[in-house]
């Protein structure tokens, strides 16, 4: 990685272990997406993705993702975000009908 890579995806643990180990560095990181936030909640890796996010430079831009908002994530983002934007979908707009264009 010492040339630079536009995509990094893992767990918190293997993250956080790689940047311990300086093999990852972000410095220059732009954006930081935490998907399945709740599964990850779940899984007792808060204390793993408060120290990634420790790491973050000031401007990098924090997107949490979940189908379930809980207690513990509102209070996760209200520690970590700043000026967050909510999108929220009632269950009866929810829909996986798409269309997709492989061309």
């Amino acid at each position: 990685m010492s040339e630079g890579v536009q995509v990094i995806i893992g767990t918190p643990g293997r993250v956080q272990d790689m940047i311990n180990k300086n093999l990852l560095k972000l410095n220059y990181l732009k954006n930081f997406v935490l998907d399945e936030t709740d599964e990850m909640l779940s899984r007792g890796f808060i204390d793993n993705i408060k120290k990634i996010i420790s790491f973050l430079p000031e401007k990098c831009q924090i997107s949490l993702y979940s189908a379930n908002i809980s207690k513990e994530i509102i209070e996760l983002a209200k520690q970590l975000l700043k000026n967050p934007a909510k999108i929220l979908i009632q269950n009866e707009q929810l829909t996986l009908i798409g269309k997709i264009n492989y061309t």
